[in-house]
């Protein structure tokens, strides 16, 4: 199997009136930087988001939400019944292991090892995703459409916190080092890029029903090192307040900072690709970034 290069992504995607990640320990309001007002969203929400679209289009998912609950042990069963080879063939099966990792049971380790689990470190690691601008949560109070117990006479009130609208942005590196372990493929690295654009488009539920992707940037390098913290070098250009931007149509992605660093580093650059939705304006445009060799991705939903 080839050998992977070690590359780091940029995803942007949008939300408007919804609510992109509840924090079940602050009655499920949207994660939310007190300090800069910024809305925040876990890793674990973005890759539900990829587990859930790679497993409705065919492949097997280990850590599943269409199967009953089950211990790792049951699920590892499930899929690879009683292995010879179960760490193999586990990773074989299941794209979700060889693109994030993930703490296995014992049986999928080789003779002599002790503890409680095998943990291989996912490849594909990316930071908590943060919008680019403030955002002020707008508090929503209604009526509920059951009433709050028996015999009442009107039914019970609901509050919520909803985001109007924020910009997100998700930052990521792909370890070529840690791609051996878990036998991660270049044709898995595209199924998680499309699993990130259409996934998202796919979260059609009450909440997050108007989630679009923006922007997709993949950096891939010629040897074993990283820029890093892509996220810093993109922001928004806007005549409105930051928190008084309400759609896509509000801003300018200003990529002028990200384009002086690839150039800075085009020696160590392999390939530039991208995506962008055909709302949203950038300046400069990628067809404008010179010394690089840039490609456009090629996915189908």
């Amino acid at each position: 199997m080839e050998k992977l290069k070690r590359s780091e992504f940029l995803f942007l995607y949008d939300v408007k009136w919804g609510n992109p990640n509840g924090d079940p320990n602050d009655e499920n309001k949207p994660r939310y930087d007190e300090i800069t007002s910024h809305v925040l969203v876990s890793d674990v929400r973005l890759k539900r988001t990829v587990r859930d679209y790679l497993e409705q289009n065919g492949k097997t998912i280990f850590i599943s939400k269409s199967t009953d609950v089950q211990t790792s042990e049951g699920r590892t069963k499930a899929l690879i019944g009683d292995s010879k080879d179960p760490l193999n063939d586990i990773l074989d099966k299941a794209i979700d292991i060889r693109l994030f990792g993930g703490m296995l049971p014992t049986k999928l380790a080789k003779k002599g090892s002790s503890g409680d689990s095998v943990t291989l470190v996912g490849p594909i690691q990316m930071r908590m995703g943060e919008s680019l601008h403030a955002v002020d949560l707008s508090y929503i109070k209604g009526t509920a459409a059951f009433a709050s117990r028996e015999n009442a006479q009107m039914s019970s009130f609901r509050e919520e916190y909803l985001v109007p609208y924020a910009l997100i942005a998700f930052y990521g590196v792909i370890n070529q080092n840690a791609a051996v372990k878990t036998k991660l493929t270049e044709d898995d690295v595209e199924e998680f890029f499309k699993a990130l654009w259409f996934g998202t488009k796919d979260l059609i539920t009450r909440s997050k029903m108007e989630q679009l992707p923006r922007l997709l940037v993949q950096i891939e390098y010629n040897n074993d090192t990283h820029n890093g913290g892509l996220d810093a070098f993109i922001s928004l250009k806007t005549e409105k307040s930051e928190n008084e931007i309400r759609s896509v149509f509000d801003y300018t992605l200003d990529l002028t900072k990200l384009f002086d660093l690839i150039k800075r580093n085009a020696k160590r650059i392999s390939t530039v690709r991208y995506l962008s939705s055909d709302e949203v304006k950038i300046t400069p445009e990628f067809n404008t970034l010179e010394g690089v060799n840039v490609e456009k991705f090629k996915m189908e939903a």
